[in-house]
């Protein structure tokens, strides 16, 4: 039995998610030029050429001297520390402090290797609850072998050379096991892995393996014209017929406009601002219905590229998140700020995609920067619709269509499908519904996301409720 803050069910012996799915919106581009880092913003160039599939779209061009400037710089790439940096700085502070979950049970479960320093690592983990006013039933102590400073040192000692190979899915530093745990797509390449990081002096009981598909990043599926604009529904990409995204929320308070935000991926060039011609545009309607004067929504406006940084062993994003403009010669400026969109009931692997006419909207009350491993989450996705899960592996380093990311969450039993990408990641804490972030992909069996701190660092501070 596993127990929520507002009620317990009955776990199910065997959860059916989607297979493995493909991607994307067509043919995909990464045109990455110009990557800033933290001691130059004119590094040699680097191009790499694919593919691109254009559909003309009737809707005339934005001005792009009428709306805000378009940003190609994370906004605030240097301004604070990942989740990881964070614990292994705790880990210095206090000795033995080897991170924390959230068990089964709703106790709070902070590993330890000195039991000496249990009350420092209590009052700790207490303030970070309180912060993101979490609920829990208690909280216990579990020993450790490994404080978060050394595995987070093992972690960094590796994390260039594993991005680098083609069976490489991710990279965890595990609360629960009290390992670096490496996410292989076959055994041989695990077999390879182990063996790098066995050289870099890391003891063969600090290693797990995690053998399963690369994660895909979704798109492509269906969803009607929704008024005014909640958060996850569906975002139509204007230059390829019949392809959808999940808008993910709305975003207020950002310069003197009107945003939202959706996965980067969703644009024709991941990691790039795609231009401002009527190719590249946003429209919300659904396939059976006719596109209308009032139905495009906006352009992208804000999609750093890659960039360094110190939990980065490379060019690295911190958020698979665009930032996009609406456009005010169309009602869908007039948004639904701090809601989503509220179907009538969830459910695991698929849920509904049918808005409730009771209950048509979810207040969002919150924002949390990082979520708790072990605590569950919703989702809304246009193609599987209202579904949730467990959050089973934090702050992992991954890929998303090739481009590196720093600090992303997996999600078990919650199913996904192409269409849902960029959908809101939330939770009830018993009393308010808080935005954790949007998804991004899967790899049939775990959902992806990208964390609300992640985001902010890429595209800047956001007001979302």
């Amino acid at each position: 039995m596993v127990v929520r803050p507002n009620g317990a069910f009955q776990f199910p012996a065997e959860i059916v998610v989607v297979t493995q799915v493909t991607c994307l919106c067509g043919d995909t581009v990464r045109r990455l030029i110009g990557f800033p880092s933290e001691d130059s913003l004119n590094k040699p160039q680097l191009a790499v050429a694919l593919t691109l599939v254009l559909c003309a779209c009737s809707e005339a061009p934005i001005a792009p001297d009428a709306r805000s400037p378009r940003q190609d710089v994370a906004p605030n790439a240097y301004l604070a520390l990942d989740f990881n940096e964070q614990m292994a700085n705790r880990a210095k502070e206090i000795p033995g402090f080897a991170g924390y979950y959230l068990g089964d049970d709703e106790f709070v479960v902070i590993r330890l290797s000195r039991s000496e320093n249990a009350e420092a690592a209590r009052q700790s983990v207490i303030a970070d609850l309180a912060r993101d006013n979490s609920t829990y039933r208690g909280i216990r102590i579990e020993p450790a072998k490994y404080d978060y400073s050394e595995l987070y040192a093992w972690f960094k000692s590796v994390d260039r050379d594993l991005l680098a190979m083609p069976g490489f899915n991710f990279l965890d530093v595990d609360e629960r096991q009290n390992t670096v745990t490496v996410g292989a797509t076959d055994a041989p390449t695990a077999a390879t892995m182990r063996a790098l990081m066995l050289s870099r002096g890391i003891p063969l009981d600090a290693i797990t393996f995690e053998l399963g598909k690369k994660p895909r990043a979704l798109t492509d599926s269906i969803q009607n014209r929704v008024r005014p604009v909640p958060g996850g529904v569906a975002m139509l990409l204007g230059w390829q017929s019949s392809s959808y995204c999940t808008l993910g929320f709305n975003a207020g308070n950002y310069g003197s406009a009107s945003h939202f935000v959706s996965a980067g991926h969703c644009t024709p060039v991941q990691a790039y601002i795609d231009g401002v011609d009527s190719t590249y545009q946003y429209y919300q309607y659904g396939p059976n219905e006719t596109q209308g004067s009032n139905d495009f929504l906006g352009r992208e406006v804000v999609d750093p590229v890659p960039y360094s940084y110190a939990a980065c062993a490379t060019l690295c994003r911190k958020s698979d998140a665009a930032l996009f403009e609406y456009a005010t010669s169309s009602d869908t400026a007039s948004k639904d700020f701090g809601r989503l969109a509220r179907t009538t009931f969830r459910g695991y692997g698929t849920g509904s995609k049918e808005i409730s006419s009771s209950q048509p909207r979810i207040g969002i009350g919150a924002k949390i920067s990082f979520p708790t491993n072990g605590d569950w989450a919703d989702k809304m996705g246009i193609t599987t619709g209202w579904t949730w899960g467990q959050i089973s592996h934090s702050c992992i380093t991954t890929t998303s269509l090739g481009v590196p990311l720093t600090c992303q969450y997996k999600i078990q039993y919650m199913g996904s499908a192409p269409g849902d990408s960029g959908g809101p990641v939330f939770r009830n804490n018993g009393t308010t519904w808080q935005l954790l972030g949007i998804m991004w992909g899967n790899d049939g069996t775990y959902v992806y996301f990208s964390c609300m701190w992640g985001i902010e660092q890429d595209l800047g501070t956001l007001t979302v409720y």
